[in-house]
C-alpha cells in the first residue's frame, strides 16, 4: 500500500511540475507515469541499500530509458 501511495505522490509531483512548464496536455499522463515509476525505484533502492547516490543514479537511468521509449511511442520529443 505504501508503494501505491508513493507512486501517486511521484505522479502528482511530475504532472504539476510539467504543467508549470506548459508541456502538451496529451503527454501529461505519460509524464506522470514516468515520474511515479522513477520515484518508486528511488524509494525502493534507498530503503533497500541505504545509499542515496546509487538510488538517484538508478532512478535517473530508469526515467531516461522510459522517457526515450515513450517518446518513440507517442512521437514527441523526450
Amino acid at each position: 500500500m505504501e508503494y501505491i501511495l508513493q507512486f501517486f505522490y511521484g505522479f502528482i509531483a511530475s504532472v504539476a511540475f510539467s504543467i508549470i512548464f506548459q508541456t502538451p496536455k496529451r503527454a501529461l499522463i505519460f509524464i506522470g507515469i514516468t515520474g511515479g515509476l522513477g520515484w518508486i525505484v528511488y524509494r525502493y533502492l534507498l530503503i533497500t541499500y541505504n545509499q542515496t547516490l546509487l538510488s538517484a543514479m538508478m532512478a535517473s537511468i530508469i526515467i531516461g530509458i522510459f522517457s526515450a521509449i515513450i517518446a518513440i511511442v507517442i512521437k514527441m520529443p523526450t
